[in-house]
């Protein structure tokens, strides 16, 4: 939960309403070129790629960043939002079982989020700036790990033994299977990293006065939006394929 107003950082909002707007427009896309096979390469492109890591980082980010303002009820958020990636898995199966989304960006959080609260008190005796600079060096060594590395900008490659790519089980953490497939797939290797990073960002940007007025400016829209972004993105995606069902004739 964040502060209650006036105290309330509308400029968090504000990001977190255009990054779930980027969201929208991705998937838009995506059901376009991918699931209606447009162009099924589409997101392999950089710029597509780029995009959605960007999205994905200030999402995850964020969500590390405001933890301690919602500590309270934490395991009522992990366990719900662990509940809605489970069930949106089980409808991907269903309707689109070639694009299954299987621990997506709502497990991850729910996880992210219950983990936090045996974590916090530990990251909490590391200084903010080291805690920041670890996490940055850690999701660049852990980025690597679904290729069966650790590595350290491709300067450093620490191969990883096969024996962590044989279980299904082993997918939450980083380590899927060969025959492992995923529409949206978001790890806790490398991802807490991110999340970690916006913990350890909390504390020296909210007890900075000139940091904590930027916060607290709103944007039209933006700041509005961002208080609902579950709630945009459970409806986002059936909303979208049904404009895109009604549109894609047109295409043709």
């Amino acid at each position: 939960m964040l502060p209650t107003l006036p105290e309330r950082y509308h400029l968090l909002d504000a990001i977190r309403g255009f990054v779930i707007l980027n969201v929208v427009v991705f998937h838009f896309l995506f059901d376009i070129y991918v699931l209606y096979e447009k162009n099924p390469a589409w997101t392999a492109a950089p710029a597509i790629d780029m995009w959605r890591q960007t999205v994905c980082w200030i999402f995850i980010f964020l969500s590390g960043f405001v933890w301690r303002w919602g500590r309270h009820s934490s395991w009522k958020r992990g366990l719900m939002l662990n509940l809605w990636g489970l069930l949106i898995t089980l409808i991907s199966w269903l309707l689109f079982p070639a694009h299954i989304i299987r621990f997506g960006i709502l497990n991850f959080m729910g996880t992210a989020i219950l983990l936090m609260i045996g974590l916090h008190k530990i990251l909490d005796k590391i200084p903010p700036l080291i805690g920041m600079l670890s996490s940055v060096i850690a999701y660049s060594v852990c980025n690597s790990i679904t290729r069966n590395l650790f590595s350290l900008n491709n300067i450093i490659d620490v191969p990883i033994p096969v024996w962590f790519y044989q279980w299904p089980i082993m997918a939450p953490l980083g380590f899927p299977p060969p025959n492992f497939t995923s529409a949206d797939y978001f790890p806790l290797l490398p991802w807490i990293f991110i999340y970690f990073l916006g913990y350890f960002a909390h504390m020296p940007l909210t007890r900075n006065t000139a940091w904590t007025k930027i916060f607290m400016q709103q944007i039209p829209i933006l700041s509005p939006l961002g208080t609902h972004t579950l709630l945009v993105y459970l409806i986002h995606q059936p909303l979208c394929l049904l404009l895109v069902s009604a549109i894609i004739p047109c295409l043709y």
